[in-house]
């Protein structure tokens, strides 16, 4: 078995962003600054997610990234979905918490062991 070596600068990223990826990033991120976070002082008050909101991440497609787009979905990667998480979660964990699970549990469950009528 041989081993490769990968030199690093000191303090350069593992991993850079392509400009699509940053892109997408920026726009999740504007949408949590502008729509999660005016939002989340009653949700925290109340211990309730906007329903509102939750419609708002169906209809942005986030809580199907990986989903194919036959399916509804957004026909992502693993990786858009944690960058979806990360940005929300920057400013509502919560909003994170909900995104990830439908992404990583609930849709992945389907995708593998659901049939064309689910």
């Amino acid at each position: 078995m041989s081993t490769a070596t990968v030199d690093l600068l000191p303090g350069s990223p593992l991993t850079l962003l392509s400009e699509e990826e940053q892109m997408f990033q920026q726009s999740v991120r504007e949408f949590a600054v502008e729509r999660i976070r005016p939002l989340v002082p009653d949700m925290d008050r109340d211990a309730k997610m906007s329903e509102d909101l939750i419609q708002n991440f169906f209809e942005l497609g986030i809580m199907g990234i990986e989903v194919p787009d036959q399916w509804g979905g957004a026909g992502s990667t693993f990786f858009n979905a944690v960058v979806v998480v990360e940005e929300l979660s920057h400013v509502d964990a919560s909003c994170g918490v909900l995104v990830d699970v439908q992404n990583t549990l609930v849709n992945n469950a389907i995708l593998r062991w659901g049939n064309d009528d689910q």
